[in-house]
């Protein structure tokens, strides 16, 4: 079971790359004492007002308060992600797989930055995204000016409310 352990304890790959340590390195650049707070509620409320007929339901959130993801900390992130996330691989390592692995990641992210208390209003949507053809899952953000994003973790690419024309999908986790 040592790949578990290695998986589990950041251990680096053949080029000596190692993405918490990454994670820890880039994350004491910023202050949680500087981040907008969140409740789950607003978060609710801000998906509902953004999406609109396109949300067709949002499950029940598992904290009290979450962080709103300033865009320079997920630009540093998306940088640090990008580096090392996993080849698209289709049924083994595909769209929720990566959504999951954004997601754990980023929650990762926020566990090192100093005073924090709270992770990010950050999620998983899964539906219908006019931009694939079939089931899809794709992350859901909140930036720190309050705007919902969908975001593709296999492509680090955000779409934004003009770009939802046709979607239908829930938002399953956050």
């Amino acid at each position: 079971m040592s790949w578990l352990r290695d998986l589990i304890c950041g251990k680096a790959d053949d080029e000596g790359l190692n993405i918490l340590a990454d994670i820890a390195e880039h994350a004491k650049n910023f202050n949680a004492d500087n981040f907008q707070i969140i409740t789950p509620d607003e978060f609710i409320d801000l998906a509902n007002l953004e999406f609109g007929t396109h949300l067709t339901n949002i499950e029940e959130p598992s904290d009290h308060f979450y962080y709103l993801l300033p865009y320079s900390v997920q630009t540093q992130f998306n940088n640090i992600y990008g580096k090392y996330k996993p080849a698209y691989v289709s049924e083994l390592f595909d769209c929720d797989n990566f959504a999951l692995d954004y997601l754990t990641f980023l929650h990762r992210f926020a566990n090192k930055i100093p005073k924090a208390k709270y992770s990010f209003a950050a999620g998983i949507g899964s539906g219908i995204f006019h931009w694939i053809s079939g089931f899809h899952r794709a992350n859901v953000v909140i930036f720190e000016d309050r705007k919902v994003r969908l975001f593709e973790a296999d492509q680090l690419k955000t779409y934004y409310k003009e770009q939802w024309e046709g979607n239908e999908f829930r938002i399953i986790y956050f």
